[in-house]
């Protein structure tokens, strides 16, 4: 999935970049998506590479562990939210087709996408306060383990491993409390509300479209 992802999406850009295509009403939404979803193929596969080869980039590297995680959900946030309007704007295209002419226009795309990725940059700069490095010595224990960071840096048997031959070990990840309203946050933004509209639009699509085919 990840080489797919590589060589697909250039490609896809490359082909939604050509003049018929970029007449279209969802041309440059595509393009976007295409460069939030390559960042987002980026940050996984270095996710991968820690966890295979137990790379251990965060050690006592501040910038490093707020910038990965903030550029990461920022990206698979944007990514969600550009796939609803891209269904959006096929729904209102369909089903009101002279009345939403504006929706081709590059400067609504543009103003659109632009507050898409303007609402999620604000939405996750609490990571780069919140989100900091934590060490693990030989008195971790599971109690404490971290909530969600060992799927993004290490496996968490690993970790404990190389506790227990005092070899010092990091893991970024949010504060307690922050961490727990964040999650929930981070679920309803990139998840469950893209997921929705996307849901509705395209089954309302589907019924116009058969709708249109009786008639």
């Amino acid at each position: 999935l990840l080489a797919i992802g590589f060589i697909g999406n250039p490609l896809s850009y490359l082909v939604y970049s050509r003049s018929f295509f970029s007449k279209t009403s969802t041309g440059l939404y595509l393009r976007a998506l295409c460069i939030t979803d390559t960042i987002v193929v980026s940050e996984s596969f270095y996710i991968f590479l820690l966890n295979a080869f137990n790379i251990r980039t965060f050690d006592a590297n501040m910038p490093f562990c707020k910038m990965f995680f903030y550029i990461l959900y920022f990206s698979v946030a944007s990514s969600a939210w550009i796939e609803s309007i891209v269904l959006v704007d096929r729904l209102l295209t369909v089903t009101y087709p002279t009345k939403f002419n504006a929706l081709s226009r590059p400067r609504v795309q543009l103003t659109l996408v632009s507050f898409i990725i303007i609402y999620n940059l604000v939405s996750y700069l609490p990571i780069l306060i919140f989100y900091n490095l934590f060490k693990i010595d030989s008195q971790y224990s599971t109690t404490s383990s971290p909530t969600n960071s060992f799927y993004f840096t290490l496996n968490f048997s690993s970790l404990m491993n190389k506790s227990e031959s005092n070899e010092i070990v990091y893991v970024c990840q949010g504060l307690g409390d922050f961490l727990a309203v964040f999650s929930y946050f981070d679920m309803l933004n990139s998840t469950i509300s893209p997921f929705l509209i996307m849901t509705f639009s395209s089954c309302l699509i589907i019924r116009n479209l058969q709708k249109s085919r009786k008639s």
